[in-house]
């Protein structure tokens, strides 16, 4: 199967080429070895509704996932209320480690660059 690849799924850059991919079946990676398929917003939401959505508790709680499930995470935050651009969420995030850094980061430009997904929030 084929199909061109929409602009926020693009490598960032000014320069914008469309691309078209392939896919062939799913691959499972049991990388927390629960024996489990899991997609990475369900670790997200553990974390973010057992720290009641408390930024600091949620940053803290997340150095223990990968960026998958800290940009998932950033995602709840936005949809609670919780403005990741804010001043205090870059304080958070500056005692995070960098894979927490990155999935919100990732987050971020993507939400930037993704007007539906504004419109949503």
């Amino acid at each position: 199967m084929l199909w061109k690849t929409a602009k926020a799924y693009q490598p960032d850059s000014p320069d914008w080429t469309a691309r078209t991919i392939g896919c062939n079946g799913a691959i499972w990676i049991d990388a927390d070895k629960d024996g489990r398929r899991k997609p990475a917003i369900d670790d997200a939401r553990k974390v973010v509704d057992g720290a009641d959505c408390y930024l600091t508790a949620v940053v803290t709680s997340l150095n223990g996932f990968d960026q998958a499930v800290s940009a998932q995470a950033a995602s709840l935050l936005q949809r609670h209320g919780t403005d990741i651009l804010t001043q205090p969420t870059q304080a958070a995030l500056r005692e995070a480690q960098p894979q927490v850094r990155d999935g919100f980061s990732i987050f971020r430009k993507q939400w930037r660059a993704n007007p539906i997904a504004r419109c949503r929030e």
